[in-house]
């Protein structure tokens, strides 16, 4: 227990000092820095919208599975269990509405939100439409 608490301490104290010991940025520090100083977050690279198999049939596939998880993930619920799976839907619903929000800025995502309306039931018969796919894949060659 000690050797745990211990190797976590010297994990965490290896984390926070890389920022200080590194002109390079291994694991985002300077650019978390910027933003959170910063009221405006300017983008490094153009934004581009994706649109891999699945994100053709909802919005948010990796949110969906994640409450599809959270729901199905026990038949022996408890009065504690259900208090948690509660806490963490209505979090993660939050946090897709606050993702919604930023990623409407862009003019790409709104033309993607426009043709995929469904933000978590998937919609399995966008896999094979050639004409969402065409529509989609001029999204993706925009760049905002």
């Amino acid at each position: 227990m000690v050797f745990m608490g211990l190797l976590i301490f010297a994990n965490l104290n290896f984390i926070l000092t890389l920022k200080f010991m590194s002109a390079v940025d291994l694991i985002g520090w300077k650019r978390m820095n910027t933003v959170i100083s910063s009221d405006e977050i300017e983008f490094p690279f153009p934004i581009k919208i994706r649109t891999p198999m699945m994100h053709r049939t909802c919005r948010h596939v990796q949110q969906s599975c994640t409450l599809a998880t959270f729901i199905f993930s026990s038949t022996n619920f408890t009065y504690g269990r259900v208090f948690f799976l509660a806490i963490m839907i209505i979090g993660v619903l939050i946090g897709i509405y606050q993702e919604e929000c930023e990623l409407n800025k862009f003019t790409n995502y709104q033309e993607y939100a426009k043709l995929v309306p469904n933000r978590f039931i998937p919609n399995y018969f966008n896999l094979f439409n050639e004409e969402l796919i065409k529509k989609l894949d001029d999204i993706h060659d925009k760049i905002e």
